[in-house]
């Protein structure tokens, strides 16, 4: 690796002393040294009707930036309006690798119950057959009933599914076969935590430019708020009993 980045260089190099002898002299080419993070430049924007298209917002922050956003909207609801529970909301990191901050964020939090805010993939794009997901921009959120690492408390799944149906929300269910998310780590600490995984679908996640439906995202916050104000303390013992 360091020998081509030397070479890199020296191209570089030479490619500006051209440029100087033909008077077309331009700054140096920036050269990222190897081993370095790159990170995308982007510009967000918000439509109408489409809905939300914002670059890496349906995965970065260990899972994606539209789970920190809904936690965000969540607390500061609730900081209006207290719930009977405590909430903690957490942005984990290094998800992709191990689901590691997720360990460390339960030993910390030691949670009762858990709700991990996720994007998930949309199946209306070129490339995704109709079996391998279901899940639409603007169906609503989705809730993943399995993935590779989990399978949901069912009476806190039932719980969310409840919930949308009080609320009216159209409700999307998702199964993830090849992959996982922070609740592979949570459900697994201590004696068990009941946990589950809401989405905002999303096309293109995995990528530097994701989209996902507005619509969507204040669907599952609604939800999300939902199935928190009805976790009292007869709720959250009666998940395990």
């Amino acid at each position: 690796m360091a020998e081509r980045t030397d070479l890199r260089h020296r191209i570089a190099a030479q490619r500006a002393e051209r440029e100087a002898r033909a008077g077309t002299t331009q700054a140096p080419e920036r050269v990222h040294p190897a081993g370095g993070v790159l990170r995308y430049e982007r510009q967000r924007e918000v439509g109408d009707v489409a809905g939300v298209r914002a670059g890496a917002d349906a995965e970065a922050l260990g899972a994606d930036r539209v789970g920190v956003a809904l936690m965000i909207d969540a607390l500061r609801h609730f900081s209006q309006h207290p719930p009977s529970n405590t909430l903690y909301g957490v942005a984990t990191v290094m998800e992709e690798v191990g689901t590691r901050g997720a360990k460390t964020s339960a030993e910390v939090v030691n949670p009762d119950v858990a709700i991990v805010l996720e994007s998930d993939i949309c199946g209306d794009v070129p490339g995704i057959r109709p079996e391998e997901s279901s899940v639409k921009l603007g169906g609503g959120p989705a809730l993943v009933l399995v993935d590779a690492r989990m399978i949901p408390n069912l009476r806190l799944r039932d719980l969310v599914i409840e919930t949308a149906k009080a609320l009216d929300i159209p409700l999307q269910f998702s199964a993830i076969t090849g992959g996982a998310t922070d609740g592979a780590m949570i459900h697994l600490h201590g004696a068990g935590v009941p946990t589950v995984v809401l989405g905002v679908p999303a096309r293109h996640i995995h990528s530097h430019s994701a989209i996902i439906h507005r619509d969507d995202y204040e669907r599952a916050l609604r939800l999300l708020i939902g199935v928190i104000e009805r976790l009292d303390e007869k709720t959250v013992r009666e998940l395990t009993e």
